[in-house]
């Protein structure tokens, strides 16, 4: 067997292994079951199984009730479904914006207005040596 010249420095299998020709692959055996155990595995597949539908179709019996509860509501206060829906799902509704507002804009102007001056009067270097990342931004 010849070996190519970087196969030694590129893998360290094949210097352990001179001889050998391919890393073999690392494949696990399955195990087998026996009959008891496939019978055991089939049994509880059919129960999971059907639990799994009867939450589904509570799960659509429930939807479709609270649809039609949702409809006699807006009917019953002249809104429309849409709104019902927005005002019962709350934690969309009631979000905290996080743009800036108004308010907080006003704000802003008005303390860098009143501010301006002060920087210079506290700090008796300029601004350029007492910040000098500011000039970096």
């Amino acid at each position: 067997m010849p070996a190519s010249p970087n196969i030694q420095s590129s893998t360290t299998w094949a210097i352990r292994n001179p001889t050998k020709d391919v890393q073999p692959t690392n494949s696990r055996a399955r195990k087998v079951l026996t009959t008891a155990e496939k019978v055991t595995r089939d049994a509880r597949r059919k129960v999971l199984q059907s639990n799994s539908e009867a939450f589904r179709d509570d799960v659509l019996l429930f939807q479709q009730d609270r649809e039609a509860k949702i409809q006699d509501l807006a009917k019953k206060h002249c809104k429309t479904a849409k709104g019902v829906r927005t005002v019962l799902t709350s934690a969309t509704h009631y979000k905290q914006p996080r743009a800036p507002t108004l308010q907080n804009a006003l704000v802003h102007h008005k303390t860098e207005e009143v501010n301006s001056g002060m920087l210079n009067q506290c700090c008796p270097l300029p601004v350029s040596l007492a910040f000098p990342r500011a000039q970096s931004r």
